[in-house]
């Protein structure tokens, strides 16, 4: 009877006891093992990010070799003359955070409008500017619309960024 009963009893508690230390083991595994594929996760996280923005920077820059033989070919500039469109593109587009991409499409867009090389030039620092003001949309729009202003209101490149900014206050 009774001796048997503790036995069991003492068994029972011995295997709780078991049961209790596995759980414990179990979840000191779980949790080590959430820690790894959070680390692992954030690893991979940054790796992606960063392929992400790799695979971003190829394409833009292809994109505007793309746009700068364009150029070449609308305009039939020289490989310097368009070198020199390219530098002041890079300058302006690290200088004001304009897009080098759209600065390139608005240079072929001037060119194609008939604006020579240096006007080109002047004219992209003028837009580039543009990209600071929330009034303006894109580029393309504030580019169309310049070659406009400039064609209605017969005024030259060098008026253009003062044109543009007095837009920009009206709005």
């Amino acid at each position: 009877g009774l001796a048997a009963a503790n036995k069991q009893a003492s068994t029972l508690k011995g295997h709780f006891d078991e049961m209790g230390q596995s759980a414990d083991r179990f979840g000191a595994l779980m949790g080590l093992a959430t820690k790894r594929f959070a680390a692992f996760s954030l690893g991979a996280g940054a790796i992606i990010a960063v392929t992400s923005a790799i695979r971003e920077g190829v394409t833009q820059a292809i994109a505007f070799d793309r746009e700068m033989i364009r150029l070449g070919q609308v305009s039939g500039d020289t490989a310097k003359d368009i070198g020199a469109v390219r530098n002041e593109i890079t300058r302006l587009s690290t200088s004001f955070g304009a897009s080098s991409q759209e600065l390139a499409q608005s240079a072929v867009s001037l060119r194609q409008a008939g604006f020579t090389v240096n006007e080109v030039k002047i004219a992209l620092e003028g837009l580039a500017k543009t990209a600071l003001s929330a009034n303006f949309d894109n580029l393309k729009s504030t580019t169309e619309g310049a070659i406009a202003i400039m064609a209605q209101f017969k005024i030259g490149v060098k008026d253009l960024e003062g044109a543009l900014g007095s837009i920009n206050q009206v709005a």
